[in-house]
């Protein structure tokens, strides 16, 4: 039974975003919510402002007379627990994430509905992320990383993922499956991924669903960005070891595969980006190892506090 809004009709969808000090960002992914070609009235939007220092009342103020917006606040805990949070007050049959950087094609609800009908609180729908700075050339690395991953799942004995700045889930069967684990500052998507399958859940691919991801990446913020995935790697990867369902095992193809991608476009062009992919995986490589030696303990412990 679907929760009715403050119109009195049924609500197929809410969209959480959570968002950290970058109100600008999150003011443009409104604006795609507001210009979706679904019913305004069959969806909410709940923004989780995740501690920033900007306060968003005024924001979210903007997009009322258009959206219908709720506005929670919690102290900095990370993305995985803002979306838990928001996921708590859904008031759809469906959560639909996206991030606060990311702009929804006018489409996008309308490709992800499409996928659910009557016994589909199993399915798990991830859409299409596209890069919304081309020129950005940290961005444009970032882009080529996400899509050579995405399709090496296919063909690849890996467990599967997608990035929680474009999915949709049953709202029911994400809060029973336990959510995201807000231990996983980064790596959250791959955990809960992995789990969501173990229990039975589905996954689908939806490339007709498309958002445009606009993160303005710098050396610095690219380089800090890769190191992090590096080290949540470790844990996602340590934590499988720990439930059974297996190790990381390297595999050579998929680099090969990766500068494969790289090395088109202008020569300019792709000498940079193939730099920009070097070095992610010089700083993936350095985190996974770091968090492996100078991680937390008592937090990895804490881990399968999910598992009981």
């Amino acid at each position: 039974m679907m929760r009715g809004n403050t119109r009195g009709e049924a609500l197929t969808f809410s969209v959480v975003i959570p968002t950290f000090n970058r109100p600008l960002q999150l003011r443009e992914c409104l604006n795609g919510l507001a210009m979706q070609d679904f019913p305004q009235t069959a969806f909410e939007v709940i923004v989780v402002d995740d501690g920033g220092a900007v306060r968003l009342d005024g924001l979210a103020d903007l997009s009322r007379s258009r959206l219908s917006i709720v506005v929670l606040r919690q102290e900095n805990s990370g993305p995985a627990s803002a979306r838990n949070l928001g996921a708590r007050h859904a008031k759809g049959r469906f959560i639909a994430f996206i991030d606060d950087d990311c702009v929804p094609a006018g489409d996008w609800l309308r490709r992800l509905s499409e996928n659910f009908g009557e016994g589909s609180d199993g399915l798990l729908c991830g859409g299409h992320v596209r890069n919304g700075l081309p020129e950005n050339v940290y961005s444009a690395a970032s882009q080529i990383l996400l899509e050579v991953v995405y399709v090496w799942q296919h063909h690849a004995d890996a467990p599967r993922f997608f990035t929680t700045n474009n999915l949709a889930v049953s709202a029911q069967r994400f809060l029973k499956c336990g959510g995201l684990n807000p231990l996983f500052r980064v790596s959250e998507d791959r955990e809960f991924f992995d789990r969501w399958v173990h229990k039975g859940g589905r996954l689908k691919y939806v490339p007709e669903a498309v958002v445009f991801h606009k993160h303005d990446l710098s050396f610095r913020a690219f380089v800090r960005q890769h190191f992090s995935y590096g080290g949540g790697g470790y844990r996602f990867y340590w934590l499988r070891a720990q439930r059974g369902w297996g190790r990381l095992r390297v595999d050579l193809r998929f680099y090969m595969r990766l500068l494969h991608v790289t090395v088109k476009g202008p020569y300019r062009r792709r000498l940079l980006t193939l730099g920009a992919v070097l070095m992610s995986q010089f700083a993936n490589v350095c985190g996974y190892f770091w968090e492996k030696f100078f991680g937390s303990p008592v937090e990895k412990s804490e881990l399968t506090s999910l598992d009981d």
